[in-house]
């Protein structure tokens, strides 16, 4: 996942397949049927930790992700920047197997498995496997002179899919292959963040989405429950800001715009009355008609809004004594 921000940030990003191209990059394990996330940490690039072993930073990346789930024979799918036999062999002692598209300068591909202007889409080498005792390899050719290689220890077998003609290996990974970007796409659809230019803000706003979104995940659940995101983001957000707004109420010295503004977020009637004067003074207020520049201030009040306004702006009615008898 990237989160896009352009501002100065020393582990900023730049992706050319991504929607926004520069951002702060999250590796990210989501469960592909409902795209909860699981596990999730930022990407800053080379890790400083201690690598006795050697492992790439792709298999350590990995193996930070899948802690949660270790030894629960659980299935991870990943794209060419993670597959190597190095990960999926750490995965295999974790009790973990693997499915994903491999680059194809890898040391382990043989040459019969790379692209080959001979093989025709047609023809029977268009799926070509290999296999060993825990891994298994397929080639496959879309097109003339193109092939994706994929590399699976969940399978077994060189079975084809009825429907799609394709190698099961590949119909099971286009399967389960968008959890990260489905849930990147449910972030842009409902998002909660605003510009800024402080990197530690971005990911602030991103983990606030995305644990609005495991949140209606486990809302919708219960079959009784169930409610689209935007009305569910609605209500979360009221439900945190409603003892906020009853305290702000509460404070004598806010405004009557504010105050009327308050009430109506909380559902509620709230009459609007004037503080009450103190004996021998005269309250004087901004006329709230008058430009603020003018700084005018007047005791006078409208007798329906109750808001102060000065002579320009309010109706004056003279009647002789005898009349008002």
């Amino acid at each position: 996942m990237l989160v896009g921000f352009r501002g100065r940030c020393p582990f900023r990003m730049y992706m050319k397949a991504k929607p926004v191209k520069y951002g702060i990059k999250i590796m990210c394990l989501c469960d592909f049927k409902t795209h909860y996330l699981v596990n999730a940490f930022v990407y800053t690039g080379k890790m400083n930790e201690p690598n006795p072993r050697k492992l790439s930073i792709s298999t350590r990346s990995v193996l930070a992700l899948v802690e949660p789930i270790a030894n629960s024979n659980r299935n991870v799918t990943g794209d060419n920047w993670f597959t190597s036999l190095e990960l999926v062999g750490e995965l295999k002692k974790l009790r973990l197997t693997y499915v994903g598209t491999m680059r194809k300068n890898k040391r382990e591909i043989l040459p019969q498995f790379q692209p080959n202007k001979n093989y025709e889409v047609e023809s029977s080498l268009k799926s070509l496997f290999g296999f060993t005792r825990e891994n298994t390899i397929v080639s496959y050719v879309p097109k003339k002179n193109k092939s994706v290689i994929m590399l699976s220890t969940m399978h077994h077998d060189n079975s084809v899919d009825q429907e799609s003609k394709k190698p099961e290996i590949i119909a099971f990974y286009n399967a389960t292959k968008g959890g990260v970007d489905a849930l990147d796409q449910k972030c842009a659809l409902y998002s909660s963040s605003r510009r800024c230019r402080r990197w530690p803000l971005v990911i602030w706003y991103a983990i606030m989405g995305i644990a609005i979104i495991n949140s209606h995940i486990f809302h919708a659940a219960n079959p009784g429950l169930k409610k689209n995101r935007s009305d569910f983001m609605k209500e979360l957000g009221m439900s945190l800001i409603n003892e906020q707004l009853k305290l702000r109420f509460a404070i004598p010295s806010l405004s009557r715009e504010l105050r009327l503004i308050i009430s109506k977020a909380l559902g509620t009637e709230m009459t609007l009355q004037d503080p009450p004067r103190q004996e021998g003074r005269v309250v004087r207020r901004r006329c709230y008609l008058c430009p603020r520049s003018k700084d005018t201030k007047h005791s006078t009040v409208c007798s329906e809004c109750h808001k102060a306004i000065c002579k320009t702006h309010s109706l004056q009615q003279v009647i002789c004594t005898s009349c008002k008898e």
